[in-house]
């Protein structure tokens, strides 16, 4: 049994006998005679594609058999780019992101784009794939100048922040090539490093400029952040946690939030949760809230840990050893803070 393709069909044969053909475009099998035909000819059946050599057609042919017997349909737009990467010559597979790449790519695969897939992906369209393409396309000239790691060079460019300055990646990755860091770093790594270079120069307000020796200057960066974040952390933890709308208190409980190392630390010792090993970064990122909650009759001791979104709604509230409140006045408590932190953000704005 082989396949080949005739416009907009794949049509499978054995010699000179036809078998039938699958129209691309209308999705549906069409028999011998040249009419549509509701059960599919013996020769598009999965346990038979299983056993021919992968071909373009054949892998297309998997990939539909496959989806059109699942929860997911394929769409008239996802059929058309069937056809388009069919006429190409490409293969593809059937696992589920390629599914859904495959309804909103649009990338002109022209004979630049097939090359490429063909000597980096041994010409199989898969979403990775594609988008290292892309990237590829867009610093094409960059990229082919260094010759031999262009490869690592272009599925490392798609891990950079869009923030970073174009002449200080370029310049990093010659330098790197020259050093021979790409031996020793995979591509995302030495995009992340890229990363936390720009955001670690950026917090110490210094100049962002090309080094020599990158690897041993990154350590000595990284250093001098330390030094920087520990002198300075517990200021951005306070500046970001001491928000007025945070605090409250009734005639039983008081809230207040985390404003240093120290509170985290002892919030997290005394209540045996993750506060202080997780979500202390994140307060440092701006990215959440703490607050502890205390009874009037003990204001020194934690009691129950809550962590408040930047929306202002109440995410977890938990007793020590995180276990949920069963206390109906520490429930209620929580719908009188919840309502007191709607509030406040509502006349804030």
């Amino acid at each position: 049994m082989e396949y080949r393709k005739e416009r907009n069909f794949i049509v499978a044969y054995d010699g000179e006998k036809c078998r039938g053909k699958w129209d691309i475009i209308q999705n549906q099998y069409i028999g011998i005679k040249g009419n549509p035909v509701k059960n599919r000819p013996t020769a598009f059946c999965p346990n038979v594609l299983e056993t021919v050599r992968e071909t373009p057609c054949v892998s297309i042919l998997r990939f539909i058999s496959h989806w059109s017997n699942s929860y997911y349909s394929i769409t008239q737009n996802m059929l058309a780019r069937l056809e388009q990467i069919a006429s190409v010559g490409l293969c593809i597979n059937s696992d589920y992101s390629t599914l859904c790449f495959l309804q909103e790519d649009r990338t002109p695969l022209t004979k630049d784009c097939v090359e490429y897939l063909t000597n980096c992906n041994g010409g199989v369209y898969t979403q990775s794939i594609m988008e290292s393409y892309k990237f590829y396309r867009k610093h094409k000239d960059f990229v082919n100048s260094l010759e031999d790691n262009k490869e690592w060079v272009c599925d490392s460019l798609r891990y950079i922040h869009n923030n970073l300055p174009i002449d200080f990646v370029y310049g990093m990755y010659r330098r790197a090539v020259h050093e021979k860091v790409f031996i020793a770093y995979t591509s995302s790594n030495f995009a992340n490093m890229l990363n936390e270079w720009y955001d670690m120069v950026d917090k110490l307000n210094d100049k962002l400029e090309v080094k020599h020796n990158i690897i041993t200057n990154f350590y000595i960066l990284r250093w001098l952040y330390r030094e920087y974040r520990d002198k300075h952390y517990d200021e951005v933890l306070a500046r970001n946690n001491d928000k007025p709308f945070l605090y409250y208190e009734d005639d039983k409980y008081i809230v207040r939030p985390l404003l240093s190392r120290k509170e985290f630390h002892h919030e997290a010792s005394v209540q045996n949760n993750c506060v202080e090993r997780m979500f202390m970064e994140y307060v440092y990122n701006g990215r959440t809230h703490v607050v502890t909650v205390r009874k009037k009759s003990a204001p020194d001791e934690p009691y129950i840990t809550c962590e408040v979104n930047t929306e202002g709604a109440i995410r977890q509230y938990l007793l020590k050893n995180n276990r949920n409140p069963q206390n109906d006045g520490d429930r209620l408590f929580r719908q009188m803070y919840q309502a007191h932190l709607n509030s406040s953000l509502k006349e804030q704005g």
